[in-house]
């Protein structure tokens, strides 16, 4: 009786209060104290995952609401539940940095939670959405620059409207002896506006081949991307490490690495946008028999964190990223 009238109740504020408080912190705060109530009271998990689905359908642009919905599952160690939520709001457009900050949220998600498996699908759908915002973002900057150099353009054509009326007022008021004063005047006038027109399209011509230049160079950082995207998939002696210390370096990792041997290459992974290390690498050794020893290192300390060390397999990982993108 007591959990249907709190439903009841509850029910009734939601109703009235979701029209005029969308995507505010009161309506979120109203749902998360219900969602709880469920749980606690009515030890209902299904009804409090309703709550949530609910609040999504009126405040679906909300990232907070997400958040919280994901926290729930994760409270409760519903790993799974939680990654398929992840899944779904990954790709919607959030308000501010909302966007890039769910698909870190993802990212972090699975270097704790998930194994190297889930953290590469992570990463193979987080990279390209990560890279689109990046374009809108630029996109967005050039149009806010491009408004203002017009701006500036109305403005001074504007300022030297303004000059040449009141200078044909001038003309008109003055006696015949002062005119001959007043047009070299007027012509050093027209030479410094086409001075500053001229400066003005040199100006705009530099901005235009500077944008040029990023585009060139904007394109290449993706390139670049994508390429080092395929090269991890390509090494066959080639072990992955994951739970490293973000402020370890190659040098610590082949010192880590000397007992086995063999090491031919080491390859931390950095966040493109931060510079810092993501916790993971890959450490390639020129046979199979040295990486076998170096897999048996597995679980050992490292810098103050136990290492976890896996052979690399970037067919079953190719694979897999294609399983997930078919259409179904």
């Amino acid at each position: 009786m007591i959990r249907e009238s709190f439903q009841s109740l509850f029910q009734q504020a939601a109703d009235y209060l979701s029209p005029h408080m969308k995507n505010t912190d009161g309506l979120l705060h109203l749902h998360a104290y219900w969602a709880r109530l469920e749980l606690k009271l009515g030890n209902d998990l299904i009804a409090a995952r309703g709550v949530w689905e609910s609040l999504l359908k009126t405040c679906g642009s909300m990232l907070e609401a997400w958040k919280s919905y994901i926290a729930m599952e994760i409270e409760l160690d519903h790993i799974n539940e939680a990654r398929a939520i992840y899944k779904r709001c990954y790709s919607k457009r959030f308000s501010g940095t909302g966007s890039e900050d769910i698909c870190h949220s993802w990212l972090r998600f699975e270097r704790e939670f998930g194994t190297l498996e889930d953290l590469n699908h992570a990463v193979q759908k987080v990279t390209p959405r990560l890279e689109e915002l990046q374009l809108f973002r630029l996109q967005q900057e050039s149009k806010s620059f491009t408004g203002a150099v017009d701006q500036r353009e109305q403005t001074l054509k504007n300022t030297s409207r303004e000059r040449r009326k009141s200078g044909s007022s001038a003309i008109d008021e003055q006696p015949p002896a002062k005119w001959q004063k007043y047009t070299s005047q007027n012509k050093k006038l027209h030479k410094k506006e086409n001075t500053q027109g001229l400066n003005l399209a040199e100006a705009n011509d530099g901005e235009e081949k500077e944008g040029k230049v990023e585009k060139k160079v904007n394109e290449k950082q993706m390139k670049d991307t994508k390429n080092t995207t395929s090269r991890l998939y390509k090494d066959q002696c080639t072990a992955f490490v994951s739970n490293l210390n973000i402020t370890a370096k190659d040098e610590d990792l082949h010192q880590f690495f000397s007992d086995v041997g063999g090491v031919t290459a080491i390859r931390i992974l950095h966040d493109k946008f931060t510079g810092k290390s993501r916790g993971l690498a890959y450490v390639d050794f020129k046979d199979d028999e040295h990486l076998a020893a170096a897999v048996a290192k597995n679980k050992q300390m490292f810098l103050g964190k136990k290492l976890s060390v896996a052979r690399s397999n970037p067919k079953q990982g190719k694979r897999e990223s294609l399983a997930h993108t078919a259409p179904g």
